[in-house]
């Protein structure tokens, strides 16, 4: 990057915070608006993390602002850590099965609706693949006159007819966008809006290296490499990420830490030299590692992008609509990281190496500073303009 775009790059930034902080004094006499954020469950932790990402900037921004969470997730812990109120529902595939779809719909459409009216809703911010059949029910028998939808890109083969069919009962659509897209190009009509990939942590609240280091008992004269690739991958010990440890643990010079999610039904069976976090959120230790080696998913993706960590990717196939590979893609293309389509353990040592490289490593580094902006600002501005 040339002198003047890092320099355009910082005013830029010194703007955004003097606004960030006009915005705050602007704001604390507003008049109360009460605010239902529901991110639905999945495979990981992405509908959550991104509404929270959003709720804790929103409720920075606008003091006196009245948020209530309503999930089937089972991340209520983290969002009750938060300070949320905070309601959980179980997820559909968690009826036994002699219970109706019908009278399942009609249970979530009840309670929710209880909710709404109890705390007096007036904005729903809804973040999920699709909008349930109980969703939009309750939207049109409730009192909510302002439903918004964040909805993640980036879909294999398009929208689905059912998405598309759905969007037409809310307000507004935030779409966060990839981390190489323009986020204005996608734009269809005056409903959607686009901001950059939206990330939970501060840049501020990633811990020292050393401090890490430290705290974990990991010695600081190895080099540190974090994995993080999704619940699934270690059936046995011939899995995917079984194969990539034992790669690993041929270099002396590395320590391993595996990141698990907090949501996983099952746990890693690793050699006790392999250090295991089973924490929320991981991206405040990102200072401490090296290299990462992770998926395509959404979140984890442009955190590594975002906080500057060199990556080798995995992304896998099997997700339904989420097109891991072509956001795997975006890195290479950035130059912050190296994907593998299949595992290869000749050709994962060479990038192990590669990444290595001090030249290389800080050169990943250096094209991961100031590609995006964290979108969680602009999406707050987004769903208080829309009130």
């Amino acid at each position: 990057m040339n002198q003047n775009n890092e320099k355009r790059i910082n005013s830029y930034n010194a703007i955004a915070e003097k606004r960030v902080i006009e915005k705050i004094l602007q704001n604390k006499n507003r008049p109360v608006n009460k605010i239902l954020f529901m991110p639905t469950n999945g495979c990981g932790l992405g509908h959550v993390t991104r509404t929270l990402a959003v709720a804790r900037r929103l409720k920075e921004m606008y003091p006196k602002v009245e948020i209530v969470f309503f999930t089937t997730s089972f991340a209520l812990n983290i969002i009750q850590k938060e300070g949320f109120l905070s309601y959980y529902f179980p997820s559909m595939n968690f009826f036994s099965k002699h219970i109706s779809q019908k009278d399942i719909d009609n249970n979530l459409e009840e309670e929710l609706i209880r909710i709404i009216n109890r705390h007096e809703i007036d904005t729903l911010v809804f973040d999920g693949v699709y909008p349930y059949v109980f969703l939009i029910n309750a939207i049109e028998k409730s009192r909510v006159s302002n439903a918004i939808w964040i909805q993640r890109g980036m879909h294999k083969s398009g929208k689905s007819k059912v998405v598309i069919e759905r969007e037409r009962y809310f307000n507004l659509i935030i779409v966060p966008g990839e981390a190489n897209r323009n986020t204005n190009v996608l734009q269809r009509n005056s409903k959607f809006r686009y901001c950059p990939p939206i990330i939970y942590s501060y840049k501020e609240e990633l811990l020292p290296k050393e401090v890490v280091l430290k705290m974990w008992n990991l010695d600081s004269n190895k080099k540190t490499v974090y994995i993080q690739l999704g619940e699934g991958l270690y059936e046995d010990i011939n899995s995917l990420i079984y194969k990539i440890i034992k790669v690993l643990k041929d270099r002396d010079d590395l320590q391993i830490v595996l990141g698990e999610s907090i949501i996983a039904h099952k746990r890693y069976h690793v050699d006790s030299d392999i250090f295991i976090i089973r924490d929320y959120p991981n991206s405040i230790y990102f200072n401490a590692f090296d290299f990462a080696i992770v998926n395509g998913s959404y979140n984890t993706f442009h955190e590594t992008i975002y906080f500057g960590v060199p990556t080798i990717l995995f992304p896998t196939s099997t997700t339904g609509t989420d097109d891991q590979i072509a956001r795997a893609n975006i890195a290479e293309e950035l130059d912050t990281g190296l994907v593998f389509r299949d595992f290869d353990s000749i050709k994962l040592q060479k990038a192990v190496s590669k990444i290595l490289n001090p030249i290389t490593n800080q050169s990943m580094r250096n094209n991961a500073k100031n590609i995006f902006e964290n979108g969680a600002h602009l999406a707050t501005k987004y769903i208080m303009e829309s009130i």
